[in-house]
């Protein structure tokens, strides 16, 4: 496995690392990681950089990526907002691997605002043929609209069902404040459905659309989650049909956090991702392969090998070693 830390985008301001496979499938997509909200691209616990050498084993290239203004990224001079300018980076990434190895078919993946991006992204470039969404908290543009606070406001309002948490509020381990109001915001919810469905409706239109296109999804949600909630008000039954069509698959991993920290969480998602993407986005069919190039593996002095992310080396460029990690 190799490592090469890399600049792209337009003057050179996004920064990244490519892991190179020692042993590449041909044909396979590459997949682009993208930052998880302001946590540059190791991700959250390591992560982005674990999967990455896990994905490398088995054959695929991937490139993990600060967004503008996270890690060593620099800020955009245009103020876009979040949807717009992740949109132009992850495409800018994509032209970026094109140019150098050759790929152009692609998975994206990322947590949190990463999922956000990564399905966005699938939405509006047909290069994408896989998404790998981790605990999404909304699917859709605004980081704060109203179906995404039903969903969280529906999800305390679930642990507040539980005798224990008000044996806590009692007992003075727990605070009150707050809890009152979202029970009162359930309530009145219920007038409030009749929107939120367009909403909910919406979502799934994007994601059916995705599927008729052949763009395969995996979605991993932490059980207990507010994002989960978030994708269980999109509806049963039509989620239920987008699975049965084979292109989405939900995972829900129990006893562990939003970014997956205990690592027996961290393994079972490293399984599911490596298994899915040798599922469903392995080699390609033998007409694509024998048409699909060769990956070139540029091998410049900046390159390291290893199988998890490099310690720091007193040999290294320090520029370099900043940027890799």
């Amino acid at each position: 496995m190799k490592q090469e830390a890399v600049l792209f985008g337009d003057g050179q301001s996004l920064s990244g690392v490519i892991t190179y496979p020692d042993k590449p499938l041909r044909g396979a997509p590459a997949v682009v990681f993208l930052s998880a909200g302001v946590i540059h691209r190791v991700g959250p616990n390591g992560l982005y950089a674990r999967l990455c050498g896990e994905l490398a084993a088995s054959g695929f290239l991937t490139l993990r990526f600060d967004f503008s203004g996270i890690g060593d990224s620099l800020p955009r001079a245009d103020h876009l907002v979040f949807s717009q300018s992740s949109l132009l980076e992850s495409q800018a990434a994509m032209d970026f691997l094109t140019a150098t190895t050759g790929v152009r078919r692609f998975v994206m993946a990322g947590l949190c605002s990463g999922a956000f991006a990564a399905v966005k992204t699938a939405s509006h470039d047909s290069r994408v043929q896989g998404a790998i969404v981790l605990n999404a908290q909304t699917l859709q543009d605004g980081d704060q609209n109203e179906f995404q606070i039903y969903a969280f406001n529906r999800s305390v309002a679930r642990h507040l069902m539980r005798p224990r948490t008000w044996w806590k509020v009692i007992s003075g381990t727990a605070r009150f404040e707050g809890k009152l109001e979202i029970l009162a915001d359930q309530l009145t919810g219920l007038f409030r459905r009749r929107r939120l469905a367009r909403s909910a409706r919406s979502i799934v239109r994007q994601l059916q659309a995705l599927t008729e296109r052949s763009v395969n999804l995996l979605f991993i949600y932490a059980k207990g989650d507010p994002g989960l909630e978030y994708f269980r008000l999109l509806g049963e039954h039509e989620i239920e049909r987008l699975r049965e069509s084979g292109r989405l698959q939900l995972q829900i991993i129990s006893g562990t956090d939003h970014i997956f920290a205990p690592p027996e969480a961290l393994q079972k998602v490293r399984r599911a991702c490596v298994e899915w993407l040798e599922r469903v986005h392995g080699p390609a069919d033998d007409a694509l392969r024998a048409n699909a190039p060769s990956l070139s593996l540029p091998v410049p002095p900046s390159v390291l090998t290893s199988r998890q992310e490099p310690a720091p080396d007193p040999g290294l460029n320090l520029s370099f070693e900043r940027f890799l990690n």
